[in-house]
């Protein structure tokens, strides 16, 4: 089913030291859907997923070789914010949730970036 409707907060630290820079970003999304009862007629299967919630955190350092290029690396995690037993938060940055982070939520990037 469609979600809903869905609360997004976010959080930004950002430390800049001459031409390089620290940023940490964090998201948390929640997003709500009705629950559905199953109909055979429309063939719509029941949905128990009352709400959802997903964290997306980036951590990435920046060097601007000018006023108008730059090059950031970073490491990004897009994932549920709840562990697979559903009782513990997980850690927000990085995947580390089961014996070898098996669900591979934590990707690194590297971006180029410039400005006129």
């Amino acid at each position: 089913m469609n979600t809903n409707f869905s609360l997004t907060s976010s959080a930004t630290v950002s430390l800049t030291h001459g031409k390089w820079n620290l940023a940490t970003i964090l998201l948390i999304a929640n997003t709500f859907r009705y629950r559905v009862a199953a109909n055979l007629a429309a063939r719509l299967e029941s949905s128990a997923i009352g709400q959802s919630d997903t964290t997306w955190g980036i951590v990435s350092v920046t060097y601007s070789f000018t006023d108008h290029l730059g090059l950031s690396v970073g490491l990004s995690s897009y994932q549920p914010a709840l562990d697979l037993s559903y009782r513990h938060l997980r850690f927000p940055f990085f995947d580390l949730s089961g014996g070898a982070a098996v669900n591979n939520y934590t990707q690194a990037f590297v971006s180029l970036s410039g400005t006129l």
